[in-house]
């Protein structure tokens, strides 16, 4: 369940000590939500929650962001058994054209959320048009080539 970003935003406004630019990406119904009701209360919990940390939260908090930065976190859905088989290095069948190797990610996330495209995946972006090869979609290994316009 989300959060409102209406409590947040108003303590926000009522801080005379902030000097910045606020960017607010709203969901209509998550801000235009009751007094009362879940989005409003986990908001105004989590307010509550960071105006009384202590030195064992915050503590913990740093440790926590200096862990994130060391270790690798998977996805369970990458750990099953079609999953680990596509990295296996399987040759393909002779005279089969078949594209490159697409990257297992397309961005990674840094710790303010902010996405940035991995560079394999820039770099592949920046090919030439017309020299990307597709499988056939009746799966006999043949492959097709782009539709030419």
């Amino acid at each position: 369940m989300g959060r409102s970003p209406y409590p947040i935003f108003a303590d926000l406004l009522a801080d005379e000590g902030f000097r910045g630019t606020v960017l607010l990406d709203v969901v209509p119904v998550r801000y235009l939500a009751p007094p009362g009701s879940p989005p409003m209360e986990a908001a105004e919990k989590a307010l509550r929650r960071s105006r009384t940390w202590n030195h064992a939260r915050k503590w913990s908090h740093a440790l926590g962001v200096q862990l994130e930065r060391q270790i690798a976190f998977t996805r369970q859905e990458d750990l099953t058994l079609g999953e680990l088989i596509e990295w296996l290095p399987i040759p393909d069948r002779a005279g089969a054209l078949v594209g490159p190797k697409m990257p297992p990610y397309f961005y990674t996330l840094d710790r303010d959320r902010r996405a940035r495209m991995v560079p394999e995946a820039a770099r592949r972006a920046r090919r030439p048009a017309g020299r990307s090869r597709r499988r056939h979609p009746d799966d006999t290994g043949r492959s097709i080539a782009p539709a030419a316009r």
